[in-house]
């Protein structure tokens, strides 16, 4: 995880909520969805606690609180999340910059979604011989992380595909680069399965 300042905070806060969220909900709306740009702290979403005082205000969930995403679901509208979490106080919510892979494990969890997708730059989670596996098991995953073969960016992404699939929401790693990765789904990546 980033590191995030008190300085850096708001910069996070502007590019992250504002223009990164808008330009994915223009995006949306442009291909003929209803989209919504939301953040974490929006309606109170994301609930977080400050993760170490060495990362600064970066946040480690909580609690969900979907009240707001299940109105937008109902209504036809897909909410467009940014990483931006809230911690509670006796003043004004103190925002933090949460990791995006865990945010989305938390909120599909929390939502009970019919499955989670995550888009990456790679065809999948690959095994120490660098071949792409087309399904993986909670042991399994946790092996390859405790061996190193899953190492940096991907360990979020896998403890959030980890905890998202024990709650019973099917997973995916998918390459976002390749087109039509989202249609083919089924036929491409790494499937993330919950036992051992």
């Amino acid at each position: 995880m980033r590191v995030t300042d008190e300085q850096v905070l708001p910069v996070v806060v502007a590019v992250l909520a504002g223009l990164v969220n808008k330009r994915i909900v223009a995006a949306i709306n442009a291909a003929g969805g209803l989209a919504a740009g939301l953040s974490g702290a929006d309606g109170r979403i994301l609930e977080c606690r400050l993760a170490s005082p060495d990362l600064g205000f970066v946040g480690e969930p909580v609690a969900v609180h979907p009240a707001v995403l299940t109105a937008l679901t109902s209504a036809g509208v897909v909410p467009v999340i940014s990483s931006i979490g809230y911690v509670p106080g006796a003043g004004p919510d103190q925002l933090v910059n949460v990791n995006a892979d865990t945010l989305a494990g938390e909120v599909a969890a929390a939502t009970g979604a019919r499955e989670l997708v995550f888009l990456t730059d790679v065809e999948g989670v690959r095994d120490a011989s660098g071949t792409t596996l087309p399904a993986l098991t909670a042991q399994d995953a946790r092996a390859l992380v405790a061996s190193g073969v899953i190492a940096g960016g991907m360990v979020p992404k896998i403890e959030a595909c980890l905890h998202a699939a024990t709650l019973g929401v099917p997973v995916r790693i998918v390459d976002g680069r390749a087109a039509h990765s989202l249609l083919s789904r089924h036929e491409r990546g790494t499937a993330i399965m919950p036992g051992g």
